[in-house]
């Protein structure tokens, strides 16, 4: 009732005053409605407008005409932090590597892992695994047992020694067991088939010579050769676990001399050191024999390369200092 007061008052002072609003009076409601639009330009300029909608009450529109205009200030969109990747929950862990391990299992660690990652064995498993080993050592049997695995050399060496101690056991007690196993042209590929084959018929050494290469120096790659013998040591040492490795180096033959096979004198001493770094890493031993270097004519026999009476002798004598040396 007030806000249209408030608009009368306001249209009588625009349209002249008492007498406007007095002839408004006197007027019927409908006149007074129609004089009311009349009197309002835009409603004359809007047919069937209310003067209410479109005149709004005098203190609102005056507040709204002195209100400044302000607009709300543009905001940018803010960027999202990138997130971090985080694997899935399916991802397998990732692993750690281990420090701080004793030598020996350090030396295990090794074997395992490089005998998963390069063995190419593609033979059935061999009855080795299903034979139980009696133990090495009983009260009345041996208590120290060897093997010592090679070319044509260990059956001379052998012969040599049954020769020289009336026995094949080196001059040991028989707190001792010397075994001897050699073959004829023995080559890489073929040796670890032959020593799990013995290793199911007799009990698990305490210390394993091993004496192979000569025969196939310069058949086959030298790269390609290292690593078969790196992988044949590997396979002995999980076959025969917590055995003794020792790798008895290649000698030279006197047939390389000055001749066109003398590239081969460069490939053993190559082979040797490689066999050294490698046997250390994995926790095994190498033996150099010294003396039989050199190329010395009177340590070999005179119709082949095989060694003389004295050279099976300095070889006999390094096999003692293996085997000293690998139990004391």
């Amino acid at each position: 009732m007030e806000d249209l007061l408030k608009q009368l008052i306001f249209r009588a002072e625009s349209q002249g005053g008492e007498e406007w609003l007095r002839k408004c009076l006197q007027q019927g409601p409908d006149q007074q409605e129609e004089l009311l639009l009349s009197s309002n330009p835009v409603c004359c300029a809007v047919p069937g407008a209310s003067a209410e909608l479109i005149d709004p009450p005098c203190d609102n529109f005056v507040r709204m005409r002195e209100k400044p205009e302000t607009r709300s200030p543009i905001k940018k969109r803010q960027r999202r932090d990138k997130r971090a990747y985080s694997p899935s929950q399916y991802a397998p862990p990732s692993k750690t590597k281990k420090t701080n391990l004793s030598s020996s299992r350090a030396s295990r660690k090794i074997q395992r892992r490089h005998f998963q990652q390069h063995s190419t064995v593609t033979q059935e498993p061999s009855p080795a695994s299903t034979v139980d080993h009696p133990p090495t050592s009983s009260a009345s049997g041996p208590s120290k047992v060897v093997w010592i695995f090679g070319d044509e050399l260990i059956q001379l060496a052998e012969r040599r020694s049954a020769f020289r101690h009336s026995t094949v056991n080196l001059g040991y007690s028989a707190e001792f067991s010397i075994n001897w196993f050699s073959f004829a042209d023995l080559k890489i590929s073929d040796i670890f088939k032959n020593v799990s084959l013995i290793y199911s018929k007799m009990s698990k050494p305490d210390l394993f010579i091993l004496h192979i290469g000569s025969f196939d120096l310069g058949k086959i790659k030298t790269h390609l050769l290292i690593y078969e013998l790196k992988e044949l040591l590997c396979k002995i040492c999980y076959l025969l676990d917590g055995v003794v490795l020792v790798f008895s180096d290649i000698i030279p033959k006197f047939s390389w001399f000055n001749s066109e096979l003398s590239f081969l004198e460069t490939i053993r001493k190559r082979i040797n050191k490689k066999m050294e770094i490698y046997l250390k890493e994995i926790g095994h031993g190498n033996y150099r024999h010294v003396e039989l270097e050199g190329f010395v004519r009177g340590l070999y026999q005179e119709k082949d390369d095989q060694l003389s009476d004295i050279g099976c002798d300095i070889f006999i004598s390094d096999l003692q200092n293996i085997i000293d040396n690998g139990f004391y």
